[in-house]
């Protein structure tokens, strides 16, 4: 039996957990710094940029509407972001 493409996002989020986890348990037990590379990594597997990571007093400035979208967009595998980009695209090109 295949899994289907659901059961897949599924797994490979839960793989994406297991790594980060396993990354900031070994840092730890290390007394380690992380990487710029190894947060950017963390950032990624949690749907999230560096800015975001490190702007914990929302200096950005964002909306909650904008903030629940990037934490929606966050949990997208990468061919339902890019149907949202074109989609996004197309939909701002006739504004």
């Amino acid at each position: 039996m295949h899994p289907t493409d659901s059961q897949r996002i599924v797994e490979d989020r839960c793989e994406s957990a297991r790594n980060i986890a396993t990354t900031v348990r070994n840092m730890f037990k290390r007394n380690t710094e992380p990487s710029i590379g190894t947060l950017e990594a963390i950032c990624r597997g949690m749907g999230m940029t560096l800015p975001q990571f490190f702007d914990v007093e929302n200096k950005m400035g964002l909306t909650d509407e904008q903030k629940s979208l990037i934490n929606q967009w966050g949990r997208l595998d990468e061919h339902q972001k890019q149907l949202i980009s074109q989609l996004v695209e197309a939909l701002a090109d006739k504004a």
